[in-house]
């Protein structure tokens, strides 16, 4: 089974608008025939940015928590650095 995020196929009414320079970050979760966990990370261009296995679907779904943040947190670096040079 694969699971991905997709906001953007969320009924029009649960849509929320996705402001300027907000990163969209999508992701899979699959098992493997060994017994592990792929899991991918998508940027917005909707090329891979990070993938790996993990022993459990637990431990993939934290690696993938964990590169949000990662990816969040450049957002919010790269958004500051700009609105201090727009000022």
């Amino acid at each position: 089974m694969t699971s991905q995020a997709r906001c953007a196929l969320a009924p029009p009414a649960r849509r929320s608008k996705i402001a300027a320079g907000e990163v969209v970050i999508r992701f899979t979760v699959s098992p493997t025939p060994a017994g592990h966990w792929l899991w991918k990370v998508f940027g917005s261009d909707g090329k891979s940015r990070v993938e790996g296995l993990a022993a459990s679907r637990k431990h993939a779904a934290a690696l993938i928590i964990h590169e949000i943040l990662i990816l969040r947190a450049a957002a919010a670096i790269a958004a500051q650095k700009l609105s201090a040079t727009a000022a």
